[in-house]
């Protein structure tokens, strides 16, 4: 991926304010997965491993011996490793920190380990209070699936606030989270929502099962512009059934297709000396 690509995509992660973690933080993973920085999160920085070489010191009597030590004064033999990590660090760090909002990034500044940067932003906004929660119970309530279009986005959108809700430790029941998906439906789906309460048991009812039925009656609607009787695959077909014609006929053609002729211009004559043979007859 492009460094523009990526640059466009990381504009479109929305800014971490605080209550927003739960919905900033699955994007920010995702994005970081797709750049290489993700792993790097779980991972400690690689400690430089340098040559051994030997040296003579003295012991406690004064008797020199050979000691084995690292020699730091020359290049670890690990360096690619430390050199990668610490550029991926790096890369991941700054990352997320673009993504902060304006007024908490100033918090942040001073945490070099993007591992550490990721835990702390966890352990400080990911445990969202009552509020957040509360959010995204109005949220759910007041959604509605539109009438004339596909409600599949929707459907989403209430199914994250529902998961949500549970982790944030307000778990819906799945008979719950059924019949207030059922309360979203338009009222041309009026029929298909009888249709489902029409159970005995509660427990019987499944969010998955209701989504297919919604999505499948959606592809079924005359008002479906794809799948409609008069949509768009069935209008492509009507329109490929016409023949097409030959080229614009030429002027000459023009002229020799609307001449008459000799037979069918002799007829009416032949018709007409007839009649009057008929009438002079009588």
């Amino acid at each position: 991926m492009s460094n523009s690509s990526a640059n466009a995509i990381l504009a479109t992660i929305p800014h971490l304010s605080g209550p927003n973690y739960s919905v900033w933080a699955p994007v920010m993973e995702a994005y970081l997965s797709s750049q290489g920085q993700w792993r790097i999160l779980f991972r400690a920085a690689p400690q430089p491993e340098y040559p051994t070489h030997t040296v003579i010191k003295q012991d406690e009597k004064g008797k020199d011996i050979s000691v084995t030590e690292p020699d730091t004064s020359a290049d670890p033999i690990n360096e690619e490793t430390v050199e990668k990590w610490e550029d991926t660090n790096s890369q991941a760090r700054g990352n997320i920190n673009l993504r902060l909002h304006s007024a908490i990034v100033y918090k942040y500044k001073h945490i070099y380990d993007a591992g550490i940067l990721w835990s702390t932003l966890k352990a400080e906004f990911g445990s969202p209070g009552i509020t957040a929660t509360y959010k995204e119970f109005k949220a759910a309530i007041e959604l509605t699936i539109p009438e004339n279009s596909d409600p599949s986005l929707t459907v989403n959108k209430l199914i994250g606030h529902f998961a949500r809700m549970e982790e944030a430790k307000c778990p819906f029941p799945e008979h719950l989270r059924c019949l207030i998906f059922l309360t979203k439906l338009p009222s041309n789906m009026n029929s298909l929502a009888q249709l489902i309460t029409q159970k005995d048991d509660l427990s019987k009812l499944k969010m998955e099962e209701i989504r297919h039925m919604v999505t499948l009656a959606w592809e079924q609607s005359p008002s479906n512009k794809k799948g409609g009787p008069f949509g768009g695959q069935a209008q492509a077909k009507k329109i490929s059934a016409v023949k097409r014609q030959g080229g614009n006929p030429s002027f000459k053609q023009q002229l020799q297709d609307e001449a008459p002729s000799p037979s069918t211009s002799a007829q009416p004559q032949e018709c007409g000396e007839g009649n009057q043979r008929g009438r002079g007859g009588n």
